[in-house]
C-alpha cells in the first residue's frame, strides 16, 4: 500500500489498522511525511515494514558531515531533534547567509535588495556542504536529485536508512 500524506493525517493508523487483514510482511509505503517517530508509534506493533521516501541525501552517509551533525546532536540531544531535513535546511541557511554577504559586497557594502539576494541565490554554483556540492539550475533546481529511501525495522522499531537514488546521475 501506498499513503501519500502525513503521520497527522493518521496514515499509520492505516497501518496499524491493516494486521491481520494483510501479510504481516506486506511493505507499505509513503513520502516523508511518515518518517516521524510519530508514525512509529501510532503504527504500533504493525510498524515494521513501512518505507518513507525523502527527498534528500542521507547527511549521515556522508562522511564530511560527521562532525556538523555531532555537534547539532550534541546541542539538540532529542532524538526527535535531528530528522531528514535538518542538514538540507543547515546547508541552505549557509546558502542565503552567503548570498546575503555576496549581495552586500555588490552593493558597496550597503543593505542589498531582496531581489538582489534572491538573485545571489541563484547563482549558487557548486557550494560545498554537508551533503556535497549544490548548484542552482536555471529553474531554480538543485544538482542533488537524491532520493533516500528509509525503512522502519528493529527491535525496538526505528527508521534505518536503506539506500538513495540519485536522478541527476540518471
Amino acid at each position: 500500500m501506498y499513503f501519500g500524506g502525513t503521520d497527522s493525517n493518521k496514515g499509520c493508523i492505516v497501518r496499524a489498522q491493516a494486521k491481520g487483514i494483510f501479510a504481516a510482511d506486506s511493505p507499505y509505503m509513503g513520502g516523508d511525511g511518515l518518517q516521524t517517530g510519530q508514525c512509529l508509534k501510532d503504527a504500533a506493533d504493525n510498524a515494521a515494514g513501512i518505507y518513507a521516501a525523502v527527498a534528500a541525501p542521507n547527511a549521515e552517509q556522508i562522511p564530511a558531515s560527521k562532525s556538523i551533525i555531532d555537534g547539532f546532536k550534541k546541542a539538540f540531544p532529542n532524538k526527535d531533534d535531528f530528522g531528514a531535513y535538518s542538514m538540507p535546511a543547515y546547508d541552505c541557511a549557509k546558502i542565503l547567509i552567503e548570498a546575503i554577504r555576496k549581495a552586500i559586497k555588490a552593493n558597496n557594502g550597503n543593505m542589498p535588495t531582496r531581489d538582489a539576494v534572491r538573485q545571489q541565490v541563484a547563482n549558487t554554483k557548486d557550494f560545498t556542504g554537508t551533503l556535497g556540492k549544490t548548484t542552482f539550475d536555471e529553474n531554480g533546481d538543485t544538482s542533488l536529485k537524491i532520493i533516500s529511501i528509509y525503512q522502519a525495522k528493529g527491535s525496538p522499531v526505528d527508521w534505518s536508512w536503506v539506500t538513495q537514488i540519485d536522478f541527476a546521475k540518471k
